[in-house]
């Protein structure tokens, strides 16, 4: 929300991981529209899939963009995650309110 009334960014809520990346594929495969998610808060603690499962899977989701676009190198596989979802124009931001 504070996003949104600073800034007037639209936003998407997934109730759990799995949902969180059917929407980001989704939204990655449109044709028509220039704008994409470019930023993703993921909790950490979610049903269904987790917040490191799902922002792995986000995550091959960029590669394979990047494999298509044949601007990926197979050999250099171990570049780091977040500098290459930040040249995708995608930044994600692990969040929590873990209680015990």
């Amino acid at each position: 929300m504070l996003l949104k009334s600073n800034h007037d960014l639209a936003s998407i809520k997934a109730t759990d991981g799995q949902e969180a990346v059917d929407i980001f594929r989704k939204d990655r495969s449109k044709r028509c529209c220039k704008v994409k998610i470019q930023i993703v808060m993921m909790d950490l603690i979610m049903p269904i899939m987790d917040g490191f499962d799902a922002t792995t899977e986000i995550m091959d989701i960029l590669r394979q963009e990047r494999v298509l676009k044949g601007t990926y190198d197979m050999s250099n596989d171990n570049s780091q995650p977040a500098k290459m979802a930040a040249e995708m124009g995608v930044s994600i931001a692990a969040i929590t309110a873990y209680i015990d």
